[in-house]
């Protein structure tokens, strides 16, 4: 029996790793990215175990480790640095942090080490689903699969018809790196909560730390670029200043508004969606990588299952629709928790933070958010 093909357009987290998965289970592919080489738009990110799991059965755990770092807690904090809870990191729980830039890098070598083409330049316009990938030019590439992961405003889903909901919401997120790094012992990922404003301060290993700053899009003073630091500091007065000085002196950070997608369906004929083409949702649970993967890696499990890629791709829906359409709603709910409840229900909030160890593990089916998506615990 002949390769099967695939075509991928987007060459980013999500992109990439799609391709190697399908690589690793004997197809042949190419990925296409826009850019003139790859790289990650970003500063860092944090693996939680379903993410783990998936570069695990790819063979680039222990890359990943000596690159990165293996978390040793979570905590939330109240602006005022009231500890509202402390959660150990490990098993099901396990968080890693790593430079983005650096885990892309690392994906890409790795996509070239395995045979996997990818054409830089290469702008995707859409698709067709009897699995033709269109690019800027007139030109278009067949395929057995084609795979849009390329991000909110995909092309991909647009030209096939999938696309139900695609909001920009009225909160959103500066992320950024600096050289920063104080940790005594324990690595700690320190989530600190305000009335209206979130921080996420995270060590990633050589001296460096990542941070974000999530706030309402309305408050101009929260989400300029370079940030104010006399701001941030005094919504934050329990925060060491120097971490707000640092800050304030990085010239290429990057504002966000969070992004949200629920599609009509998840593929059309032989082209299906990934990453946040597919499942884009606001980072406040942290799981979007994630989900990205572990949708991915569920997809190329059923492609292998179904000799028939369109009925590989609605089994597939069929099987990872509704724990990722839960993910979601929680994550809306925990953006509007941070960002927009009236100013006196937020003591409220800090009680319900502490009840729930940090706000991981309530959910309508009493299940924890982290474990639901490890995708080896489901074999």
């Amino acid at each position: 029996m002949s390769e099967k093909h695939a075509e991928v357009g987007g060459a980013g987290l999500v992109g990439l790793s799609t391709a190697l998965l399908l690589r690793r289970a004997g197809w042949s592919v190419t990925v296409h990215e826009e850019a003139d080489a790859v790289r990650e738009i970003g500063a860092g990110i944090s693996l939680h175990q379903g993410a783990c799991s998936v570069f695990e059965h790819l063979g680039l755990m222990d890359r990943i480790l000596a690159a990165g770092v293996d978390l040793d807690a979570s905590q939330a904090l109240s602006h005022t640095g009231e500890v509202l809870a402390d959660r150990a990191l490990a098993g099901a729980y396990r968080q890693l942090a790593i430079r983005r830039q650096v885990l892309i890098k690392m994906l890409a070598d790795e996509a070239d080490a395995q045979g996997v083409e990818v054409l830089t330049n290469s702008r995707v316009t859409g698709a067709t689903a009897d699995g033709v990938l269109l690019l800027a030019g007139g030109k278009s590439r067949n395929a057995d699969l084609v795979v849009g992961a390329d991000g909110f405003h995909s092309a991909v889903r647009e030209s096939v018809g999938l696309t139900d909901k695609k909001v920009q919401r009225s909160n959103g997120a500066t992320r950024l790196l600096i050289d920063y790094d104080k940790a005594s012992g324990r690595t700690v990922l320190e989530e600190w909560w305000g009335p209206a404003t979130r921080m996420g301060i995270i060590p990633i290993g050589g001296g460096q730390t990542y941070v974000y700053m999530s706030s309402r899009e309305s408050d101009r003073r929260a989400t300029q670029v370079p940030i104010d630091p006399d701001y941030w500091g005094g919504l934050f007065p329990a925060v060491d200043k120097e971490i707000f000085q640092l800050l304030s002196q990085v010239q290429d950070a990057r504002h966000d508004r969070y992004p949200y997608v629920k599609p009509k369906a998840w593929s059309k004929g032989r082209v299906a969606i990934v990453g946040d083409a597919l499942n884009a949702v606001p980072p406040s649970l942290g799981l979007g990588a994630t989900l990205g993967l572990r949708n991915a890696r569920l997809m190329v499990d059923a492609l292998g299952v179904h000799d028939s890629v369109p009925d590989a791709l609605r089994a597939w829906e069929a099987t990872a629709r509704p724990d990722t359409e839960w993910i979601q709603r929680w994550s809306l709910f925990r953006e509007r928790l941070s960002h927009n409840l009236p100013a006196p229900l937020a003591r409220v909030r800090s009680k319900l933070l502490q009840r729930s160890n940090g706000f991981r593990g309530w959910g309508n089916r009493g299940r924890n958010f982290d474990e639901q998506l490890i995708t080896g615990a489901r074999r």
